[in-house]
């Protein structure tokens, strides 16, 4: 395939992104790392795994079918920085808007609406198996983003590393399908072309290294230089 078809499949939709002021940015991040978890652990209890995929049609990062009366996925919009619960397709059904709404709040809507769901809300309870960074937000104070300006183009980028990350999975033999790391924060696809060699290819929307959007290519083992 020549660079201008690659150019044609994964440019078809793609949208251009404004520059982040790296302080919002960081705060952004953080708050839909900690968003993140509370997804996460509908995917822990009650499907398949806790990575999750991005479904255009929520514009955000969402589990695989959960078990209830009807499949559905438990998604964080990005964009729009709310909770999403949609039907096996994808298209959200039931939403809560996360701003102003304390972590627990999130976990408590978050069990009701499963019960109504047929799934069991119990199972629920918003925590790791693993420490994040300390955050206000972990802490018990309220979800505050820095701006709907802020999130909007975090959900671009998202959307462009979508189309970037499955040309590539779909291309590549031996390639994962991306998905979204709760722990990490880092959506990629994975691939071993020989024994004992992992690659992953992914993206970033910040670290605590590099406060912006980034791709990356990264090796297990790390090549001796």
């Amino acid at each position: 395939m020549d660079s201008k078809q690659v150019e044609r499949q994964i440019g078809h939709g793609w949208e251009r992104a404004a520059d982040i002021a790296p302080a919002k940015l960081a705060e952004a991040r953080i708050q839909l790392h900690c968003a993140l978890q509370l997804v996460a652990d509908v995917g822990r209890k009650l499907a398949d795994d806790a990575d999750t995929e991005y479904l255009p049609a929520a514009r955000g990062l969402a589990t695989g079918l959960a078990r209830g009366t009807r499949p559905f996925r438990a998604a964080l919009g990005i964009g729009d920085f709310a909770l999403h619960l949609t039907d096996a397709e994808g298209k959200p059904t039931r939403s809560l808007p996360l701003a102003g709404k304390t972590y627990a709040a999130a976990v408590r809507w978050l069990r009701a609406e499963l019960d109504a769901l047929g799934a069991d809300g119990a199972k629920v309870t918003g925590n790791t198996p693993y420490d994040l960074p300390p955050h206000k937000i972990l802490d018990g104070a309220p979800f505050a983003p820095p701006g709907e300006d802020v999130l909007r183009e975090l959900a671009v980028h998202f959307s462009n590393a979508w189309r970037v990350l499955r040309f590539v999975s779909e291309s590549t033999p031996d390639c994962s399908a991306p998905r979204c790391s709760a722990e990490a924060f880092a959506y990629e696809s994975l691939t071993s072309p020989a024994e004992g060699i992992d690659i992953a290819i992914g993206f970033r929307p910040g670290s605590a290294e590099r406060n912006e959007p980034f791709f990356y290519v990264a090796f297990a083992p790390r090549p001796k230089l």
